[in-house]
Order: C-alpha cells, then structure tokens, then sequence
C-alpha cells in the first residue's frame, strides 16, 4: 500500500519551496523526490537527513522509523 507523505508535501510547501528546487539543493532528481513524497521508494538515510535539514525539521519528524 502506498502511502503519501503528506507531512512532507506541506513542509515544502510552507518552506516557500518547489519540489524541484529542493530535490536541486538535496542533489536528487525531482522525480526521485516525486516518488518518495507519493510512498513509491523510501529514501535513503543520507537523504532524510538532507532533506531534514535544508528544511530546518528533525528527520523523525517526518521519516518516521520504520518497524
């Protein structure tokens, strides 16, 4: 089941950015991030922790651990 990350998607949007604008700053295409944002992949580590902090949020705060 996919799930939307739907956290994600508004943080972006309240940080005044573009899905492609910060795939650019995380060094990932958009539609990699496209793909995480919609649940089709899970992210690596290295890019929660890239996206956590180009969005001044903690990574748990929205990649959650996953059981």
């Amino acid at each position: 089941m996919l799930v939307v990350n739907t956290k994600l998607k508004q943080l972006i949007k309240e940080s005044g950015k573009t899905q492609g604008l910060l795939a650019k700053e995380v060094g990932i295409p958009e539609a990699r991030l496209s793909r995480i944002i919609h649940g089709y992949i899970t992210p690596r580590k290295s890019e929660e922790k890239t996206i956590a902090r180009i969005l001044g949020i903690l990574t748990i705060d929205v990649f959650p651990p996953q059981l």
